[in-house]
């Protein structure tokens, strides 16, 4: 089963590939095949509201400017980079040998 999130940007993908803003009646013909007519409606309604627009071109933004990926706060940066580190020289070393 998917997440919320996963089923909101198939059908953010969906609505774009299928002309988006630009040709409204084009979207709502084609809908997402797990998902009811009526229920693809009120989502290219909510893709649509002011308010949703403007939190999107925002967080579009935000993702420009990241230096960093996201990890999902699992580990500090330091842990990460060393583990990047190693996993580097670990290659290098076998190159080495099996070379």
């Amino acid at each position: 089963m998917k997440r919320y999130s996963d089923r909101k940007y198939e059908a953010k993908k969906l609505f774009k590939s299928k002309g988006g803003y630009n040709d409204l009646e084009s979207a709502r013909a084609f809908h997402p095949k797990d998902m009811p007519y009526d229920n693809w409606l009120r989502t290219i309604e909510g893709f649509r509201e002011a308010k949703y627009i403007k939190r999107s071109e925002a967080n579009t933004l935000v993702r420009e400017k990241q230096q960093f990926p996201y990890r999902g706060g699992t580990s500090s940066y330091g842990s990460t980079a060393y583990k990047n580190v190693m996993f580097y020289v670990c290659v290098r070393v076998c190159k080495l040998l099996f070379i």
